[in-house]
């Protein structure tokens, strides 16, 4: 299955070297768009939590981060969230049925446009 990371962040205009990188997540053929979920991102004392897609929104347009794909590919916000949202017509991508009370529960969950996050690190 082919896949494509994705980042957001500052990234330098002569080299194209990121001074800040952050990954948003992951899209992967036939799967909704899996986002990376942030604790403490940077936000004032970085107390806040990144949880949604409309987190991500706030993140990226309050810090004018420019979003890139690897291999490298540029794209707008909303070029971006375009290509998300689109995804949504597939199964998630983790096991949403996840117990109540299980250790996974604080780690994988469905935002609100049923989005699949998880605070685990993935690439």
């Amino acid at each position: 299955m082919m896949s494509t990371n994705y980042y957001c962040g500052a990234y330098c205009h002569e080299c194209g070297g990121a001074t800040e990188e952050y990954h948003l997540g992951k899209r992967s053929a036939g799967a909704v768009f899996g986002f990376q979920g942030l604790r403490g991102y940077l936000g004032p004392n970085h107390e806040k939590d990144i949880k949604s897609a409309k987190d991500w929104e706030e993140v990226i347009a309050a810090h004018g981060f420019t979003i890139r794909s690897i291999p490298g590919d540029d794209m707008t916000v909303e070029e971006f969230f375009v290509m998300a949202r689109a995804t949504l017509k597939f199964a998630p991508t983790h096991n949403v049925d996840v117990p109540p009370d299980s250790d996974f529960e604080d780690y994988y969950w469905l935002d609100e446009e049923k989005f699949s996050f998880t605070f685990k690190d993935f690439s």
